[in-house]
């Protein structure tokens, strides 16, 4: 199962197993676009530019201050995507299967 986002031609995604991001996040004062974006996880979210410029500055913060290094990875991969939206003024398109 994974999270599928889409901005214009270009495809990125969370799998279930990096899920764990935004449980960590979930619920914490300092991370409300995560938190959003966990919570609409299964919904089908259109992400607008100014939410990706929120969710690139959250990811940053989390990812100093998170446990596991394994992940780092994902969290450039989702840095750089969210970023490219911002800097695009794009909406990302987002379905689950």
């Amino acid at each position: 199962m994974a999270f599928d986002m889409y901005l214009d031609n270009v495809r990125e995604k969370i799998d279930l197993h990096e899920e764990i991001i935004l449980q960590t996040a979930h619920d914490n004062p300092s991370y409300p676009a995560l938190t959003w974006l966990f919570d609409e996880f299964y919904n089908g979210p259109i992400i607008s530019p100014e939410k990706s410029n929120a969710l690139v500055h959250e990811l940053i913060e989390l990812k100093q201050n998170f446990v596991s290094k394994e992940f780092s990875h994902t969290f450039e991969r989702l840095i750089l995507f969210f970023s490219k939206a911002y800097k695009m003024s794009a909406e990302i398109k987002c379905s689950s299967d």
